[in-house]
């Protein structure tokens, strides 16, 4: 399976063998070990580059219901770097201060 990696990512050890990120940002995994880097930021190569666009829209977002991917995607879209590891917490607060910087000040 084709997997986008995570932005500054080189490479991986996945129960002893390692697995070199191509030049485009891509891998090519079994199945079986794509679950488990998934939970590590690596998305689907084929993943619909749109959906990633509008998880950089904030308004009217629910961080609290977005999972491990979709946190990750959703802070790679508003430019929000991060750092491994990290827990699922500590991205949702990285999200919830991107909503709340763009909401209007009143």
């Amino acid at each position: 399976m084709k997997l986008r990696a995570p932005e500054g990512c080189a490479s991986i050890c996945h129960e002893g063998q390692i697995f070199v990120i191509e030049a485009d940002g891509s891998i090519e995994v079994k199945k079986s070990i794509a679950a488990v880097l998934v939970a590590h930021g690596f998305l689907p190569w084929d993943e619909d580059e749109t959906e990633t666009k509008q998880l950089a829209t904030t308004t009217n977002v629910d961080v609290e219901k977005f999972n491990r991917p979709r946190l990750f995607a959703f802070l790679r879209a508003n430019g929000v770097r991060v750092r491994l590891p990290i827990t699922n917490e500590e991205l949702r607060a990285a999200a919830r201060k991107v909503t709340l910087a763009e909401l209007p000040n009143e």
